[in-house]
């Protein structure tokens, strides 16, 4: 089944007859939240992502609109160094994807994964691929979050201002088809 397929299905069995009428896409959405400098740290990214700048983020609520949904094939993790540029996290970094009040994903870790067909990129920016064998369908009016623990530092706020989460994948979004 591929991922056009899985959301299809996902959809259906939610009596959502109507997402296929939108506009497939790729998708990524991303949250930034201020590194909290210490050891042993928890991060809960999407939670409340509307009160965040709108440069720490894509979206306005943890929620898709009707229409909309992502099946998630990519989690990554990061740190935003003041200078703007992106770095790898430091230490282990284990996720939770929670959609809706179900746990999906647990336990997940986001550090140093090597994965196939992308072993540099993979090690590089702890990023956890679920595709091709599987992927996560994120619904439309669901909301979700996911928490990150940290096992060490990020380092100082000053230096390491921000870490933030990025869920990538095939998405729906609403196309009225109409001008308006």
């Amino acid at each position: 089944m591929n991922a056009q397929q899985k959301l299809k299905f996902v959809a259906n069995q939610l009596g959502i007859d109507t997402l296929t009428e939108g506009q497939g896409t790729t998708r990524n959405v991303y949250h930034e939240l201020a590194n909290p400098a210490a050891a042993n740290s928890s991060l809960n990214f999407f939670q409340n992502v509307g009160q965040a700048a709108a440069f720490r983020r894509n979206i306005t609520e943890n929620r898709f609109q009707v229409n909309e949904a992502l099946l998630v094939e990519s989690i990554s993790v990061y740190r935003k160094l003041a200078d703007g540029t992106i770095s790898p996290v430091l230490g282990m970094a284990v996720a939770d994807l929670i959609i809706g009040n179900q746990t999906v994903l647990k336990d997940i870790p986001l550090t140093q994964i090597v994965t196939q067909g992308n072993t540099a990129k993979g090690a590089e920016n702890a990023v956890f691929y679920l595709a091709p064998l599987v992927g996560i369908v994120i619904p439309p009016q669901v909301e979700f979050s996911i928490r990150i623990n940290f096992e060490l530092s990020q380092g100082t706020a000053e230096n390491v201002p921000f870490i933030g989460c990025e869920l990538y994948g095939t998405g729906a979004l609403l196309n009225l088809k109409t001008s308006l």
